[in-house]
């Protein structure tokens, strides 16, 4: 307006009514003004037309009391002359996620209007600006500095103690009282990395000691808004970004995808599901959702759940197979060995150190969404497939010491790092974990887990045992032969992992999970045939890369062995239902069981006196 010289008169006061110096219309709100200036228009001949046009009209958001636009002076930063630095200094800022970047927040530099830093209100932090009637600015950096000007003490710098210091102008002499305005609370929150710190007037401390801070968080709203003066503050200062990291947020919204009100009664009540389901569960359920990837989500208390029928029970319960059987073997850590041959347990430890690189890497991005997922398929790994396949290693029926000790040194490494790479997502949890674990005082106090080299090989290969164990049991499934029941053999041609060498060292474990006697090795040639051979390379049902077969022929030896294993599932049914210890005996009835097995029967379900009879199972 300015530019154009178009002269700008205010005529309604800050209740939205015409000045007493405006003649006919003086005191008159300003609504029903406009009608009789209408009116005073037309009589003169001055109005070209006069019609009502329906539009919607600015309301505050808190009283919902209708609102006026009035032009009215205030101060303002000049942006445009710092914007290429604010620009500049935004390339040394790791976003994440990474678009805001050059998005939102770069075109937010590139379009940002000045920046209108007063209000014309009571509250807030006073505009530092003595003003005369002669232009004569002067602006205090310090209480020292304002003390030494006016002469005065001061011990308050807000309204209204602040505005009964004067000074005199050093240009015309007269006294000079401070400007009405305050300041945008922008202004503050723009300024929080050094206001925190009473810098620079406390402590001595340098201001490299403190800034740019290294993290912020916040959802995208902010990025027009805090993270912006945040930036604007420090590159007006000191030409440098206002934070190293910064982690944008999407919004939680309610339940019917409106935003949260308690009003509108559209979420659940945040206490309630603390105590049902605990805060861990909280910060998977929130670090782990799409929200840390800058997007709305809608709160479910069923993801919520989920967190804690999911990853945090099953390693929870990994925890305490672990701590149970522990105590029944009388193990320590005292009895530490960090180095078992056994192909399963480099396989584990291979893994884990794979975890703590991916991991590492992933928070030193502030990406809990990547992060959270590793850890996720970790613990799914460890659970269901390495502690799983090591349950015979340990317990009163396990004979081996060494490969027992083998299994709790394992076990022991992994579930001590997982706890310390999950600390900073589920702090409380994995605190009862470790401290019971390891004794110290608290796993926020250890160190970062180390990253250590690993074996991608051993990795890669593992998973092709995975799949073959995957493509027998769905073949067992098929024929209704369930895994109980033992099998003679299966057979190789060919070379399923890199080297045929590599497959042997995993046969104890293939046979193990897939309760199979024997591997074949042959050329597709000498692959047996007739009835119950499964050619799975010839049968596109169940061809995934793999060559192999299957003998599913039951002979009597296999069939009385596959009786045995249901009678010993049978009775550590039982022994569940009736609460006995891990490493308790009973004594057991049945009316019939295969007399070859019956040492093997009794000595993996712990019977201390096995009798002919109807089924039961008794306390000794």
């Amino acid at each position: 307006m300015n530019e154009n010289k178009i002269h700008i008169e205010i005529h309604l006061d800050e209740e939205g009514n015409v000045k007493e110096n405006v003649p006919k219309f003086s005191g008159m709100y300003y609504l029903k003004a406009n009608k009789a200036v209408n009116e005073d228009l037309a009589s003169r001949g001055l109005i070209y037309k006069d019609e009502e046009i329906t539009h919607s009209v600015p309301l505050c958001w808190r009283c919902h009391t209708r609102l006026y636009y009035a032009p009215i002076d205030a101060w303002y930063v000049n942006v445009q002359n710092i914007k290429a630095e604010l620009i500049k200094t935004n390339e040394e800022i790791n976003w994440f996620p990474k678009h805001f970047k050059h998005g939102r927040f770069l075109k937010s530099l590139e379009n940002a209007p000045d920046w209108n830093i007063s209000r014309n209100r009571y509250w807030g932090n006073p505009v530092p600006v003595w003003e005369c009637e002669c232009g004569e600015r002067f602006v205090p950096g310090s209480i020292k500095e304002l003390e030494e000007r006016s002469s005065q003490k001061v011990t308050n710098l807000h309204k209204p103690d602040i505005d009964e210091i004067e000074i005199d102008c050093k240009k015309c002499e007269k006294k000079v009282k401070r400007v009405p305005e305050v300041l945008d609370s922008w202004i503050e929150a723009g300024s929080a990395s050094f206001a925190e710190r009473h810098y620079p007037f406390e402590n001595d401390q340098k201001l490299e000691e403190f800034f740019p801070p290294d993290f912020i968080a916040e959802y995208t709203g902010q990025i027009r808004a805090w993270f912006y003066v945040l930036h604007v503050i420090g590159g007006a200062l000191y030409k440098s970004k206002a934070f190293k990291n910064v982690a944008v947020e999407g919004v939680i919204l309610g339940t019917d995808g409106r935003k949260m009100s308690k009003n509108l009664g559209n979420y659940p009540d945040p206490k309630e599901l603390l105590n049902k389901y605990g805060g861990d569960a909280l910060r998977f359920y929130l670090m782990s959702s799409p929200i840390m990837n800058g997007e709305d989500i809608i709160i479910s208390e069923d993801q919520y759940r989920q967190q804690v029928k999911g990853l945090l029970l099953i390693l929870w319960n990994t925890y305490n197979f672990f701590v149970s059987y522990a105590n029944v073997d009388g193990w320590t850590k005292d009895n530490l060995n960090e180095n078992s041959e056994d192909v399963l347990d480099k396989w584990v430890i291979t893994l884990l150190n794979k975890l703590t690189e991916d991991v590492t890497k992933d928070l030193d991005k502030y990406d809990t969404v990547s992060a959270i997922s590793e850890i996720g398929k970790f613990i799914d790994e460890f659970s269901t497939w390495y502690v799983r396949r090591s349950r015979d290693r340990v317990g009163p029926s396990a004979t081996d010491e060494s490969d027992r000790n083998a299994f709790y040194s394992t076990c022991f490494e992994v579930l001590t790092t997982l706890c310390k790479l999950i600390a900073p997502i589920a702090p409380f949890m994995v605190e009862e974990m470790y401290k019971n674990l390891t004794g110290e005082e608290s796993v926020h106090l250890s160190v970062w887990p180390e990253e250590k080299n690993y074996d991608s090989r051993l990795i890669n290969d593992m998973d092709i045992v995975r799949r073959i164990v995957e493509l027998i049991h769905a073949i067992r499934k098929d024929k209704g032969i369930k895994v109980r029941q033992p099998l003679s053999r299966i057979g190789f041609f060919g070379e399923p992992l890199e080297e045929k060498e590599n497959l042997k060292l995993y046969e104890k474990i293939i046979l193990a999970e897939l309760n199979i006697k024997s591997i074949d090795y042959m050329n597709y040639s000498d692959m047996p045939k007739g009835e119950g051979i499964v050619d799975v390379t010839d049968n596109e049902n169940y061809k995934k890369r793999m060559s192999l077969f299957l003998d599913i022929n039951i002979t009597e030896d296999l069939k009385a062995e596959g009786d045995a294993r249901d009678i010993v599932r049978k009775i550590q049914a039982e022994r569940k239902v009736m609460g006995t210890s891990l490493d308790e005996k009973v004594n057991v009835s049945l009316e019939v069981w295969p007399s070859e097995f019956e040492d093997e029967i009794k000595r993996k379900a712990l019977i201390n006196n096995l009798t002919k009879g109807e089924f039961k199972v008794t306390k000794v």
